[in-house]
């Protein structure tokens, strides 16, 4: 699944996709999938897993934890990931 939301003072506003994406695809397919704007204007892609997330609580409990992670376009997407897309056009 790749998750994809704006950012307004630190909460995810509702502007939030939710997209199944096949193994073996990269964080930019996954961008793709979404819309073709956010592959276009890729930048990076914002990765946790879904695992750490029930796990520390929240997002702010992922990073406290170092397990909060920037990949690039080529970074294979696994199962449970869970995606913000930074994008710029």
């Amino acid at each position: 699944m790749a998750w994809q939301g704006e950012r307004k003072k630190g909460r995810v506003a509702p502007n939030v996709a939710v997209v199944q994406v096949m193994d073996d695809r990269t964080a930019l397919d996954a961008a793709a999938a979404i819309h073709s704007d956010l592959a276009r204007g890729f930048i990076r892609a914002e990765c946790f897993s879904c695992s750490d997330c029930l796990r520390c609580g929240s997002e702010k409990g992922i990073r406290e934890k170092g397990l909060f992670r920037l990949e690039g376009k080529e970074y294979r997407v696994r199962d449970g990931d869970i995606l913000n897309i930074r994008f710029n056009l």
